[in-house]
């Protein structure tokens, strides 16, 4: 019975310890491929209080936990998208807001950089998040 007793506070002390996030889902534009999704995950990681993020390149969000106590707002969450070259969208109350990409300052221009479509991309040769699929279309 003391066995029973005790996995069971275990289980509620478990349970209520990995409830204790905050939930921030953040719209990405700009994204195309897997190295696009690796940039906005490796970016919003880095931001204080974040505890796991999730992006979804089909759907553009990035689901972002924070912990409970956290005073980070979606405002840092998207400018931190916005520094790493996507622009982000996220509700504040009733209205939305949107963070545009921040420009990289490097001399070479990639897709990334003009903000350019995936197939635009392809079809100039571009290096940046789309070089690999390029080269790729090049060699046919």
């Amino acid at each position: 019975m003391k066995r029973l007793t005790l996995i069971l506070l275990v289980a509620l002390f478990t349970t209520a310890w990995a409830g204790d996030v905050r939930k921030v889902d953040i719209t990405v534009g700009g994204m195309h491929c897997a190295e696009c999704t690796g940039k906005v995950k490796s970016a919003l990681e880095k931001v204080k209080d974040v505890k796991s993020v999730e992006v979804n390149l089909k759907k553009g969000v990035a689901h972002v936990s924070l912990d409970a106590t956290s005073e980070v707002k979606a405002e840092v969450l998207a400018k931190a998208i916005a520094e790493a070259g996507y622009s982000a969208s996220y509700q504040d109350g009733k209205e939305k807001k949107t963070v545009a990409a921040v420009k990289a300052k490097s001399e070479s221009k990639s897709c990334d950089d003009e903000m350019m479509s995936k197939e635009d991309c392809e079809k100039a040769g571009k290096s940046g998040c789309c070089s690999d699929k390029a080269k790729a279309t090049k060699k046919k």
